[in-house]
């Protein structure tokens, strides 16, 4: 029975070391320190364990896609699907910097930190537009 329990707790400690190595996918989405996932491997042995420490350490959130488009106008439109893989609602603020052809910050009074959340277990869209056709590209920074 302690072999047992050994190999279970050495491979839930493996498990959060390399789910503690994720990196975000995509570099124009910043999910800070408590608001990005810390999560275990999901793999079916190390679950039971995961489920345990995730509760003490919590999850967070994962980007699972991004869309962008442009409106008729030009106008550029963002859509950032999220999960939530923790066991609870994930409280934050997000803020969108629109980028112009150079990568300069376009002034606006329109990035703004802006409160969102997002249920336990659950999916959630962040969607913003651009205050203007200069804007080619972004960045979204989080907070607690």
């Amino acid at each position: 029975m302690n072999k047992i329990m050994f190999l279970l707790f050495s491979l839930g400690i493996a498990g959060f070391m390399l789910g503690c190595n994720e990196q975000n996918s995509n570099p124009r989405v910043n999910l800070s320190r408590g608001v990005g996932s810390d999560s275990l491997s999901d793999n079916i042995i190390v679950r039971p364990i995961g489920d345990m420490v995730s509760a003490l350490l919590g999850e967070g959130l994962e980007v699972e896609r991004i869309k962008t488009s442009n409106s008729n106008d030009g106008i550029m439109l963002v859509q950032i699907g999220v999960y939530n893989k923790s066991t609870k609602t994930r409280k934050f603020q997000y803020k969108v910097d629109w980028l112009d052809a150079n990568g300069f910050s376009i002034d606006t009074k329109t990035s703004v930190w802006l409160p969102f959340s997002v249920a336990a277990k659950s999916r959630a869209n962040i969607s913003a537009i651009a205050p203007k056709a200069d804007a080619v590209d972004f960045t979204i920074n989080t907070r607690k």
